[in-house]
C-alpha cells in the first residue's frame, strides 16, 4: 500500500475521532483518496500524490506533491497542505465545521447533513456510487 494510502487512513481515523462521518473513494485510474466530511456538509478532501485537474476543485488538499498554501482565486479559499502536516488539516477541518455551526447553529448544520444525504442516496453517477462509510478502527 502506497504511503499516502495509509495517510488517508490516518487522516479518516482523525477526522473520526473529532466527530465527523467520513466517506471515502478510492480512484479506479489514479492513487488518488477523496473525503467527504459529514456528507458534504464540511467539503471534501483530496489525498493524493500528484497534481489534480485544474477543474475539480477541492476544499482540502494533501499530498506528496505540494508546499502549503492557501488559493483564493475563486468564491471559496482552497488549502493545500505536505503530507506531513496532516494534523494541521485536520485541525482546520474542525475549526471550519464549527465556525459554520457557529454561523447556522447545531439544528442549521444538521438540516446541511440530511439535505446532504439525501442527495447522496439519489446519486447515480459520481463518488456516491462508489464512496464507502469509513467505521472507527478499535
Amino acid at each position: 500500500m502506497k504511503r499516502f494510502k495509509r495517510l488517508a487512513d490516518e487522516i479518516a481515523q482523525a477526522l473520526i475521532a473529532e466527530g465527523f462521518t467520513v466517506h471515502r473513494y478510492d480512484a479506479m485510474k489514479t492513487d488518488s483518496v477523496y473525503l467527504k466530511l459529514d456528507y458534504g456538509a464540511c467539503n471534501s478532501i483530496r489525498i493524493s500524490d500528484h497534481a489534480g485537474y485544474p477543474h475539480l476543485k477541492y476544499r482540502y488538499n494533501i499530498g506528496t506533491w505540494v508546499e502549503s498554501y492557501m488559493e483564493t482565486e475563486d468564491t471559496y479559499p482552497r488549502f493545500y497542505w505536505p503530507a506531513d502536516q496532516a494534523g494541521a488539516m485536520v485541525a482546520k477541518c474542525a475549526a471550519d465545521r464549527d465556525a459554520r455551526i457557529g454561523w447556522s447553529g447545531e439544528g442549521g448544520y444538521r438540516q446541511i447533513i440530511d439535505k446532504k444525504k439525501r442527495e447522496a442516496k439519489r446519486a447515480t453517477t459520481g463518488f456516491w456510487t462508489h464512496a464507502r462509510k469509513v467505521k472507527r478502527k478499535k
